[in-house]
């Protein structure tokens, strides 16, 4: 790079290359890059214009490449490009067919624009009655119309639905609003951010991909004191703040009740991913500062990177859950990328479905699964209780149950996705370890290093189980067998809230009433 000034006493900075041709002799170029920069920046706010206007026009689209007849429809919305159907364009034909979505038989209109695709005329348009554009809803008449261009050397259609009013021939609502974006926040919904995940992961050629799961801390807590309104707008601002701060760099969407997932494919260094991270935080914990009585609002993120942690997105959105568990416990308003050096290895198990896809569950949660937990369980009796406690760990993100029953302590089950070792029933005998019970049969130590130095025989027992945080129930029934219940973690500590404590208490006094009756 050189720097010149010129002798009307302009100046600026150029790329200069010198290029040797066959007869000795250089070619010489120059190029103003403050001039190429300006330009390039003219051209991105460009981008982000079209942008905008695509997402404002609310229009079912469509892509058709006259080359190999395929077919591409889709919906665009925050930067999107939520996919309808991908495939052959008579494979797209049967299957509107097959749904319904024409009318029988076919309407002239829609024949006649499918002729016009396939000649390649244009422009056309075309109008026929049809529920493409409503989801199968409603029967509504539809106008479709495109435009042909080169795009890659290929003659490509590109092209517009749109349902419109019978009478007035207004454009209305396309009906995608309800399936993709999520009402509170504007943002794509669940089903659509999961779609597009999936879709990115798909079409990324091993470029740089992170999944990031953010999540409110003490969301429940906010709640409760301030109400669901109050709550409902922390969320939409929170909403706000991660639209603004990733902007171009990726797409965001609401995952649950207080959580949200981010798929990120601009940030090609670590550092430019915790910049990200870093803006988000920040302005979420500056949102309330200045309004009186109210608590700072901070926020827990997990990450995983594509492809260094994993290469399908089931294991890459466990192991952001996982980075997002990790940031809980160690305090919360925090972000933690993971890493296996760091974090140790992780394997999913070969039954996880997208059912363990959750983050840090709340109390609502925790006693839906129970309760369906509890239906189970006397509907079938002691045969439901493998499914039961496999319930229960999803549900309070645990490592392991174990239940012992008997004077004996027969080991009746031990349910676990990652821990081989059980909790050892022997810790029962160990001086003073029974005191620790409080009247309703129960002990809760959220980090049993705390049992050291009071009750170190425990304390070893425990250990050797590889018990790091534990629940406990005990009952010497004079009618019936002696039931022993442990729930356990097997890494790190582990916050019982009394929530959670008192379902748990609840869950076991029922499986004590199954198994004293059986």
């Amino acid at each position: 790079m050189i720097c010149f000034t010129w002798p009307d006493g302009t100046s600026g900075s150029y790329q200069v290359s010198l290029i040797y041709q066959p007869n000795d002799t250089y070619q010489f170029q120059m190029w103003d890059i403050l001039s190429a920069e300006q330009n390039l920046l003219s051209l991105q706010e460009d981008i982000r214009y079209y942008q905008l206007l695509l997402q404002l026009c609310d229009r079912l689209m469509f892509r058709y490449d006259c080359t190999d007849n395929s077919y591409w429809l889709y919906w665009v919305r925050c930067d999107q490009h939520i996919t309808i159907f991908k495939g052959d364009l008579d494979v797209w034909i049967s299957s509107i067919t097959e749904k319904g979505c024409l009318t029988t038989p076919h309407d002239s209109g829609f024949d006649a624009f499918i002729s016009a695709l396939k000649s390649h005329i244009s422009p056309l348009e075309f109008q026929f009655q049809s529920c493409i554009v409503t989801q199968g809803k409603k029967m509504l008449p539809t106008r479709v119309i495109a435009e042909s261009f080169l795009y890659h050397g290929r003659k490509v259609f590109a092209g517009v639905f749109e349902t419109v009013a019978s009478t007035s021939n207004v454009q209305s609502d396309t009906g995608y609003s309800e399936s993709f974006i999520d009402p509170l926040t504007g943002m794509l919904n669940k089903k659509a951010i999961i779609e597009f995940a999936q879709t990115s992961l798909a079409a990324s050629e091993n470029g740089p991909l992170c999944f990031v799961l953010l999540d409110i801390d003490n969301f429940k807590s906010i709640n409760d004191r301030y109400g669901h309104l109050f709550g409902d707008e922390v969320i939409k601002a929170i909403a706000k703040i991660i639209i603004e701060s990733v902007e171009t760099s990726g797409i965001c969407g609401k995952f649950g009740g207080d959580e949200f997932f981010l798929i990120l494919d601009k940030p090609h260094t670590e550092q430019e991913l915790r910049t990200v991270l870093r803006t988000i935080q920040s302005n979420v914990r500056m949102l309330y500062q200045d309004t009186p009585n109210v608590d700072m609002i901070t926020c827990s993120i997990g990450i995983s990177r594509y492809p260094q942690n994993a290469g399908d997105f089931k294991t890459l959105f466990l192991i952001a859950d996982k980075a997002l568990y990790i940031a809980k416990q160690r305090g919360k308003n925090r972000y933690i990328i993971y890493s296996e050096e760091k974090h140790g290895s992780f394997q999913v198990p070969e039954e996880a479905t997208l059912i363990d896809v959750q983050t840090t569950p709340d109390a609502d949660v925790a006693l839906q699964h129970l309760s369906d937990s509890f239906v189970g369980l006397f509907k079938k009796g002691k045969s439901a209780l493998p499914d039961c406690l496999k319930n229960v760990l999803t549900c309070f993100r645990l490592d392991r149950a174990d239940v012992f029953v008997g004077k004996d302590l027969q080991h009746l089950f031990h349910i676990s996705d990652t821990i081989k070792k059980s909790a050892d029933p022997a810790v029962l005998q160990v001086s003073d370890f029974k005191t620790l019970f409080t009247e309703d049969h129960t002990f809760a130590d959220n980090n049993i290093n705390e049992l050291e130095y009071r009750i170190p025989d425990a304390h070893s027992l425990l250990s050797k189980s590889g018990t790091t945080a534990t629940f406990m129930y005990y009952v010497e029934n004079e009618k019936g067998p002696v039931i022993f219940i442990s729930f356990d973690r097997c890494d790190g500590k582990y916050t019982w809230s009394k929530m959670y404590l008192m379902n748990l208490k609840i869950l076991c006094q029922v499986l004590e009433t199954i198994l004293v009756q059986e």
